[in-house]
C-alpha cells in the first residue's frame, strides 16, 4: 500500500480516431463507438488479443497494456500536407487490439429483470442460477460444482449460508445476506 497518490490505476478514454482525439478531450464517452483506453502512468493503451482461453468458467481473453499502432507515417504526412500541425497530436491509428467500445444492448430479450435488494425470493434465486447455468452451457454445472467443492473446506459436503453466498459470488451471481 502507498500513502501517496499515484497514476497506477488511472485511465483516460479517448476517441479511436486520432484526428478526433484532441477535440474529444474531457467530453462524455459516446456509447457504441470505438475508443482507446490510455494508462495515465505509462501513456500506453489497454490491449487484448483475440486468443481464447477456455477454463471452467467459460471463455476469457488476456488483457495487457501495450500500444499497437500502425508503423507508417501516412496519417502524419496527410495532416502536414493539409497544413495542420502534428507535433502535439497523436497521429497514428491504433490497431484492433487497442480498440474498445462501451456497448449497450439493442435487443430487449438480452435484458434481465433487476430485483431490488432484500426483495428476492428463493424462487428468484433458483431462476437466476438456472439462467447462469444455461448461459455457460456444458461448463455450467461442472464449474459450479468445482466452486462449491473448493468452498467446502472440511469436506462434509455441506455449506453454511455464508459459504454458499460466497460460492455463488465467485461464480458470478451476487445475492444479499437477507435472501439466505
Amino acid at each position: 500500500m502507498q500513502t501517496q497518490e499515484s497514476y497506477d490505476n488511472c485511465w483516460t478514454i479517448s476517441s479511436a480516431d486520432p484526428n478526433a482525439r484532441f477535440l474529444s478531450k474531457s467530453e462524455p464517452v459516446p456509447v457504441n463507438s470505438d475508443v482507446i483506453i490510455e494508462h495515465c502512468g505509462t501513456s500506453h493503451y489497454l490491449a487484448s488479443d483475440s486468443v481464447e482461453y477456455k477454463n471452467d468458467f467459460g471463455t476469457e481473453y488476456e488483457v495487457c497494456v501495450h500500444s499497437f499502432a500502425t508503423l507508417n507515417k501516412s496519417q502524419q504526412l496527410t495532416l502536414e500536407k493539409a497544413g495542420k500541425l502534428t507535433r502535439d497530436l497523436p497521429t497514428k491509428f491504433q490497431l484492433p487490439q487497442n480498440i474498445w467500445a462501451f456497448v449497450t444492448s439493442n435487443d430487449p430479450a438480452t435484458d434481465y429483470k433487476v430485483i431490488e435488494q432484500g426483495k428476492m425470493t428463493h424462487d428468484d434465486l433458483v431462476k437466476i442460477i438456472k439462467a447462469k447455468l444455461n448461459e455457460r452451457g456444458a461448463y455450467g454445472i461442472r464449474g459450479l460444482s468445482l466452486v462449491f467443492k473448493n468452498m467446502d473446506e472440511n469436506g462434509n459436503k455441506k455449506l453454511d449460508p455464508d459459504d454458499f453466498r460466497w460460492g455463488l459470488m465467485n461464480y458470478g451471481i451476487t445475492i444479499s445476506k437477507e435472501v439466505l
